[in-house]
């Protein structure tokens, strides 16, 4: 799923608190893990949330191309968002997001 799409359907659900920025970043980051590592998904995995972001974190790298604080920045504003403001603390997650496989290139607004 497309990160700001992401973001707009768990508004539009209800899913996850929008406004709350650990909710947020715990979607991106499940996103990632659904995308990148969906065996991490299974039942018998050890409730370790570190364990499962580091994986996903070094596959991330693994398949990443450099993305820096402008790209950041475009995608805050795409999305309404304040880089300086309150959701900076989780513009890592963003960053994060970028360099994943998801189709940040492809969504709906313009990078």
């Amino acid at each position: 799923m497309r990160a700001v799409r992401l973001l707009d359907v768990c508004r539009a659900d209800k899913l996850i608190d929008t406004n709350n920025a650990t909710q947020v970043a715990d979607a991106c980051v499940a996103a990632c893990v659904e995308r990148l590592e969906p065996h991490l998904l299974m039942d018998d995995m050890p409730d370790d949330p570190p364990h499962i972001q580091a994986q996903v974190v070094c596959r991330a790298a693994a398949d990443s191309s450099v993305c820096g604080i402008e790209c950041l920045e475009k995608l805050f504003t795409a999305a309404g968002m304040d880089t300086h403001g309150r959701l900076f603390s989780f513009a890592k997650h963003l960053m994060f997001l970028s360099m994943c496989d998801v189709e940040l290139a492809g969504c709906d607004v313009r990078l």
